[in-house]
């Protein structure tokens, strides 16, 4: 990262290189005075993990877990704080969002419909993993004074749920994720297209304030959302609509300058087309 960049953080811990931990940067973005989301980066990966915390008082509920290593580190500055964390809510069952569950306790944990048929229990520790209420399409209730309602968005994965808070800051999981530089990044796509652009739309059609994603700084303001969203629908479709040769390029409305991890369009290629 680059001194601009740095300069411009609410907050940065440094965590040296050590047997345990690695080399980790982590800073705290405050979206209102009792909501932030804590952003984690590892060398040598270009994205970061979120964790968004919502505070009641000194407690909290916290949006998704990351890795382990870097979730200890989030753990430990919270405990610095004074705040315990009560609830934990998984967007979705990929690996960098649930692999560091157990560093924030014995807490109640929320998660989606089909979150088992997608967890992957080779991971160690993941098998402990035992979610306490599953969450359903228009479910909702309070935690202090946020309003928290939930709605299903398959798309990137089959379970992936979107957490609204107080109706106009939507958590959206990896439906929409930027790259440590804040670069829009290729959608990574799951089960079924059509679910992912009807779950974009669904998330455009609730005219949210801010978007809080699983890996990168928010998108804020309905202009912002609404252009991101855009140009991932038309990458989508225009997928959908090529030939398995259909090169970034041709499936994107501006630059691709402008996205990050090109590296997904292959993937997203031998995923869904098969000629």
């Amino acid at each position: 990262m680059n001194g601009n960049f740095l300069s411009k953080l609410t907050f940065l811990v440094i965590v040296g290189i050590s047997n345990i931990f690695g080399n980790i940067e982590m800073k705290n973005v405050k979206v209102t005075d009792d909501i932030e989301i804590y952003m984690t980066f590892k060398e040598g990966r270009k994205y970061a993990c979120n964790y968004t915390v919502i505070l009641n008082g000194n407690d909290a509920l916290i949006i998704d877990s990351g890795y382990k290593e870097e979730a200890s580190l989030v753990m430990e500055d919270l405990k610095r704080r004074g705040i315990r964390p009560l609830k934990q809510i998984f967007s979705h069952p990929h690996e960098d969002h649930v692999r560091g569950y157990d560093a924030f306790g014995d807490v109640e944990i929320l998660a989606g419909e089909f979150f088992y048929e997608e967890l992957d229990t080779s991971y160690a520790g993941i098998e402990k993993l035992e979610v306490n209420q599953v969450l359903k399409d228009g479910d909702h209730f309070s935690f202090g004074e946020h309003e928290l309602s939930f709605m299903y968005t398959p798309g990137h994965a089959k379970c992936s749920i979107t957490t609204i808070i107080d109706k106009k800051y939507f958590h959206v999981g990896d439906l929409v994720f930027r790259t440590e530089d804040r670069l829009l990044s290729i959608p990574y796509l799951g089960e079924n297209n059509s679910n992912y652009v009807r779950s974009l739309e669904i998330i455009k059609e609730g005219k949210p304030d801010k978007l809080m994603l699983g890996h990168g700084d928010p998108i804020e303001g309905n202009e912002k959302i609404n252009t991101a969203i855009d140009k991932l629908i038309y990458y989508i479709q225009n997928l959908e609509a090529g030939t398995k040769e259909i090169t970034l390029q041709e499936c994107l409305k501006d630059d691709a300058s402008n996205y990050g991890f090109h590296s997904l369009h292959e993937v997203n290629l031998k995923k869904h087309k098969t000629k």
